[in-house]
């Protein structure tokens, strides 16, 4: 195994009614193909990711996955030089994943994904330690790079029966609703405008927090219990432009929905609604709705020569962002064995990773990985950088 940092593939999910053109530009993409599709996530880092032996990441090819597995279904240009990311931990779990990490998990257990979303359901994933039936806890915490829109929460007074039996109106409608389609008695058009009109009069949103969201907010639920969303509007043309760090659990496994915002698919198809496990799942403390609890600024701390912003220290992982100029060999650019591998992201600019004799260029959007075993390694940049690193 060659000790040495790794680029990582972009791996780019399409989406048919949400996401944009704002990660492939952001990345820099220049494939006319590529820069034409409705991107709604980049997945920068998971248990599949498909790494690369070139030191450039201009040479990096484009993985297309499929929007519900993230499986990689087409690869625009040369695919020659990649590798996955099991068989290199394969080769040496704890040399790659570091001895900490390797020994609680024999595979990457984070998924880092940047993502272009407008609104998605009323969810919650369960706490940590209160596991049922066969849904799992996913910890996971977001990073707003662009102003943004979320619910987050119960609102004060809290009025669960109530939010609970709106929720179950609503899904009764939908489920008639869409058996109505399925049989032909009603348009798509004439259902989802139906559908609209019946939440407007019974809106789930007059019982959670409904908060707007700046450009640099950091959100943490990694606790678990706590009503979440995204949300859209008229204020954030761009959608929602997260960078979110979790826990890589399957969605159908950890993702509780109460109300999924009248979609009905072309067919009369419904997602999945999980009422009273979602209302089992929820922490319906008021203390702990208050969305304050897990929203904070991101701060500039001075640190080692370097502007640093703490992002997330969980249990499960950590992850923060800094600005250098020039040149950076400090604290934050050495991997310990012992501990855990390093993920690297290129918020701004362009930069060039020296690590003994390998040296990579990683353009502004792109992510390397970094096996534990590395050590000290150095970053360059011809002005200044911002980079986000991740390790647990």
């Amino acid at each position: 195994m060659l000790i040495r940092p790794y680029l990582i593939a972009h791996r780019l999910i399409p989406q048919l009614t949400w996401g944009g053109t704002y990660i492939a530009s952001h990345k820099k993409i220049e494939d006319e193909s590529v820069k034409s599709m409705m991107i709604g996530q980049s997945y920068e880092l998971t248990g599949t990711s498909s790494l690369s032996s070139v030191e450039r990441s201009g040479k990096l090819p484009v993985e297309i996955a499929d929007s519900k597995l993230g499986d990689v279904v087409e690869v625009v240009g040369d695919r020659s030089s990649l590798f996955s990311l099991p068989s290199l931990i394969d080769q040496d779990p704890e040399h790659v994943l570091g001895k900490k990490v390797s020994s609680a998990h024999k595979k990457m257990p984070l998924l880092i994904k940047f993502t272009q979303a407008k609104g998605n359901s009323f969810q919650v994933h369960v706490h940590p330690g209160a596991e049922f039936n066969h849904w799992k806890p996913k910890p996971e915490s977001w990073y707003f790079f662009e102003k943004g829109k979320v619910t987050l929460g119960l609102k004060k007074p809290l009025n669960v029966e109530a939010y609970k039996k709106v929720c179950k109106e609503i899904e009764m409608k939908a489920n008639e609703l869409a058996s109505s389609v399925k049989g032909k008695g009603l348009s798509i058009s004439e259902a989802r405008k139906e559908l609209a009109s019946f939440i407007t009069q019974y809106s789930p949103y007059q019982y959670v927090n409904e908060l707007t969201v700046d450009a640099g907010t950091i959100v943490d639920l990694s606790a678990g219990g706590i009503h979440h969303s995204w949300e859209e509007g008229a204020e954030i043309q761009n959608g929602n432009i997260v960078y979110e760090v979790q826990v890589d659990v399957m969605d159908n496994e950890c993702t509780l929905r109460s109300f999924d915002k009248g979609k009905i698919g072309d067919d009369g198809s419904l997602r999945p609604i999980h009422i009273n496990e979602y209302f089992q799942a929820l922490d319906i403390d008021e203390v702990h709705n208050d969305p304050m609890m897990y929203m904070k600024k991101s701060i500039v701390v001075p640190s080692d020569g370097i502007e640093k912003i703490p992002l997330f220290e969980t249990l499960h992982y950590s992850a923060c962002e800094f600005s250098f100029a020039k040149e950076y060999t400090g604290s934050e650019c050495t991997t310990d064995a012992q501990q855990s591998f390093h993920h690297l992201f290129v918020k701004r600019g362009d930069i060039s990773i020296q690590a003994g004799s390998t040296t990579l260029f990683v353009g502004q959007g792109n992510s390397v990985f970094i096996p534990a075993c590395t050590g000290a390694y150095t970053l360059r940049t011809d002005t200044t950088a911002q980079v986000i690193k991740t390790w647990m």
